[in-house]
């Protein structure tokens, strides 16, 4: 099975809706055999996720964060649970990439967008190198309300104007329903093996 990483945001949402939706994944992430990779457990939807993942009996799950947060993530411990402290955040951010298989960002902050934008950059990157050992690395956005429409829109306006390849426009790959989450993420996990 694959370890997939979700970037989320670290305040929790009011919206009901949108954490059934984090929650539903989190337990179908466990119930398929999925690790679980996140940058985080201590608050908001990181630990809705986390905790939801562990109690549903996820196998494995990982959180990555810099050591200046270790008072905060190391506060909850649990036995299919591993602590991987990194010097800052730069470098949380590339173990959670070059540990992860694939990517699901749902509805975030700052941290959220960095990451989604840092993934995309890298995928670009792998298919200008044929000859890397480095693979394409699928991510899959929640577009939950809308809440990423404005993103997606940039994306295809500098597409419009020549700044991204049509090539490298199949690399945003979004979903407005929850359900598909997960099966795109299989699906193009399947096409990169």
């Amino acid at each position: 099975m694959a370890k997939i990483c979700f970037f989320i945001a670290y305040a929790l949402t009011p919206d009901p809706v949108l954490q059934s939706a984090i929650r539903n994944t989190s337990i179908q992430l466990a119930a398929d055999g999925h690790e679980l990779i996140m940058g985080g457990m201590s608050g908001g939807n990181m630990e809705l996720a986390g905790k939801t993942y562990l109690q549903a009996g996820g196998k494995a799950a990982t959180i990555i964060y810099p050591e200046e947060y270790a008072a905060y993530e190391e506060t909850f411990q649990h036995p299919n649970l591993a602590h991987v402290r990194m010097p800052n955040l730069h470098q949380r951010l590339e173990g959670m990439i070059s540990t992860a298989d694939a990517f699901i960002a749902f509805p975030g902050g700052m941290g959220t967008l960095h990451e989604i934008a840092q993934v995309i950059a890298d995928n670009q990157a792998c298919t200008y190198h044929t000859g890397t050992t480095r693979k394409v690395k699928p991510q899959v956005i929640f577009n939950y309300n809308g809440y990423f429409n404005s993103l997606i829109d940039q994306y295809d306006r500098a597409h419009a104007e020549g700044n991204i390849k049509s090539e490298h426009m199949e690399l945003l790959r979004y979903t407005n329903n929850r359900a598909d989450i997960l099966p795109m993420i299989e699906k193009l996990l399947n096409q990169t093996a």
